[in-house]
């Protein structure tokens, strides 16, 4: 039996309870002190997103700016550069009357990572911040300010990107999930889990709700494995 992991293992309700700035300190409730990573989040999402993890920025940014502050100051999105199969970030450009005033962007981490200029021992070090977090069974989500300019390319690989931290989203797991998994095998089916985390926020949710997680196949190891293998 394979089955997804959000919204399927997961309640898909989302929440911000790690956040990592560039210098690689961790705030895991003190968030007034991440202005900066949760404010780029939040402009890097939706003003009124149906999708769980947007939704958790905007909550997390009333809980830092206040209810009734307009981070917005009457913007809007003016251009959107969407999430492709090949470019895994989205990246937003806030404006009045079609002129930028300010632009943001979140993604996966290794795509937020090429695309700014950071070096190689940099990234290697907030890559083990973000082993660190998916760990803990958290979704890793890196962002990024851009830095402004008033003619925007149809490529977003040619605006100039400034990392601004990562940000751990908790997703709880359905609570008769592992009892369900339990039956399974009692019936003798093997339950996989499929999921786009990374494999250490997999193996932690495996744990949870009673799977082996040590036997954990990333998509490159999968698609190197022969028919016999699979």
């Amino acid at each position: 039996l394979c089955v997804d992991k959000t919204g399927t293992l997961t309640e898909n309700k989302m929440e911000i309870v790690g956040i990592i700035n560039p210098r690689g300190d961790l705030y895991e409730q003190e968030f007034d002190k991440t202005h900066e990573v949760i404010r780029y989040g939040v402009f890097a999402s939706q003003k009124n997103p149906f999708d769980p993890m947007e939704e958790a920025f905007i909550s997390a940014g009333k809980q830092v700016f206040g209810e009734n502050h307009d981070l917005y100051e009457g913007s809007e999105i003016i251009r959107e550069y969407p999430l492709e199969e090949d470019m895994l970030c989205v990246v937003h450009v806030w404006g009045k009357n079609k002129k930028p005033l300010l632009i943001a962007a979140k993604g996966a981490p290794e795509t937020i990572f090429d695309l700014c200029d950071i070096s190689p021992d940099y990234r290697e070090q907030r890559e083990a911040d973000v082993k660190s977090l998916a760990s803990k069974g958290l979704r890793v989500i890196a962002v990024a300010k851009v830095h402004l300019t008033d003619k925007l390319p149809s490529d977003r690989r040619k605006l100039k990107y400034d990392f601004v931290g990562l940000v751990g989203l908790v997703d709880p797991i359905r609570k008769e999930v592992p009892n369900a998994v339990k039956l399974c095998k009692q019936a003798g089916v093997r339950v996989v889990m499929i999921t786009g985390d990374y494999s250490e926020t997999a193996a932690n949710i495996a744990k949870q709700i009673g799977l082996d997680e040590k036997h954990v196949v990333t998509g490159a190891e999968f698609d190197s494995m022969s028919e016999r293998q699979k």
